[in-house]
């Protein structure tokens, strides 16, 4: 197999079989050419929610005045990355009108890896997004 995972079985997990996809580095090494996409922008929109363990001194506004100021420096707790450690995503925040897509019609993304359920047994989830007009709607366009 030369370090793959087979197609067969990654259907099988997809349909929601019990399937190991695990790949231990240790029984099979093997030297890989990545297909990466290069010089790619994304607009994020995204929103918080205060949780149960919010104190008396938390407040939304509070909290969103933070974001705003650590967003504006481009400074983050932990920097976030794109599939892997190895391709950090660098951001800005955008304030005001954001252009509209240059990308029209529907385009269905196929079955990505959405996480590893590391609590029951590292089983893969997966998830079916569509792209509309440029825009990944996770909230709305993902099933799983």
């Amino acid at each position: 197999m030369g370090g793959k995972i087979s197609a067969k079985k990654v259907k099988a997990a997809v349909s929601g079989k019990e399937i190991d996809l695990h790949q231990y580095i240790i029984d099979d090494r093997q030297q890989r050419a990545t297909l990466l996409l290069k010089n790619v922008e994304y607009i994020i929109e995204a929103h918080f929610e205060m949780t149960e363990e919010a104190g008396d001194e938390d407040s939304e506004e509070k909290h969103y005045n933070i974001f705003l100021r650590r967003a504006r420096k481009g400074q983050c707790h932990m920097r976030p990355y794109l599939g892997c450690r190895e391709f950090p995503a660098y951001f800005e925040l955008v304030e005001g009108e954001i252009e509209k897509s240059c990308l029209d019609g529907e385009v269905d993304l196929g079955w990505m890896l959405w996480d590893i359920d590391f609590k029951n047994g590292m089983r893969s989830i997966f998830f079916r997004p569509k792209m509309i007009n440029g825009i990944i709607d996770t909230r709305r366009d993902v099933e799983f």
